[in-house]
């Protein structure tokens, strides 16, 4: 028997470049590093992992040396309350008005699609994004102790390229879903595989 259920349609979002301007990441350094100062030592002391990441070609590691310095020990609460006021204070500007507009006119329009960001960035300064759009959210997470303190080190891969799409497929199997996806970097390509419709660097 073929089964005729309509597939529910998922519009995914990559975010860093494609609804903000620039990097979330590097903003969130200059905002948890306002010291030009602060932020050369992080980076002399990150050196020799940031020459390890760029002969493997995975500088996923780079990213978590640098968030253990500035969060490793930290409680998630006090993390999550602090990230919460760097969307506030800067990522919200950084947002691209045009793909603002689009999503906002897609919800009104399209209430019953599904959106989802879907990033390398990590869940604890995305999470105020997500709520603003009340979209879902897949990205990289980090890893806390049994106190709810950051260890330095991440709970999942590092959310890009193929990661990007394993993770979207295992939440919203295929089978159930069709994609429309968003992004602007070669390794958000591995989405238009799955894609109904793929929109690269259209904002």
């Amino acid at each position: 028997m073929i089964n005729h259920t309509r597939k529910q349609t998922v519009h995914v979002f990559d975010v860093d470049g494609t609804i903000t301007g620039s990097d979330s990441f590097i903003i969130l350094l200059r905002y948890f590093m306002p010291s030009l100062f602060t932020r050369l030592g992080a980076w002399l002391r990150v050196t020799p992992v940031l020459i390890k990441c760029i002969f493997i070609g995975d500088l996923s590691q780079t990213k978590l040396a640098l968030l253990s310095q500035i969060w490793k020990g930290q409680a998630k609460e006090d993390i999550y309350q602090r990230c919460q006021l760097f969307f506030n204070q800067q990522m919200k500007a950084d947002l691209r008005l045009s793909a603002f507009k689009y999503i906002m006119e897609l919800k009104d329009k399209q209430p019953d699609q599904k959106i989802i960001l879907l990033s390398a960035s990590c869940r604890e300064w995305l999470a105020p994004l997500a709520d603003f759009f009340a979209a879902g959210l897949i990205c990289t997470e980090l890893q806390y102790d049994h106190q709810q303190r950051f260890t330095g080190e991440f709970a999942t891969p590092n959310c890009k390229g193929k990661e990007k799409l394993r993770r979207l497929l295992n939440q919203y199997p295929a089978s159930e879903y069709e994609f429309v996806c968003y992004g602007n970097s070669p390794g958000d390509k591995k989405l238009r595989s799955i894609s109904k419709e793929f929109y690269y660097r259209y904002f």
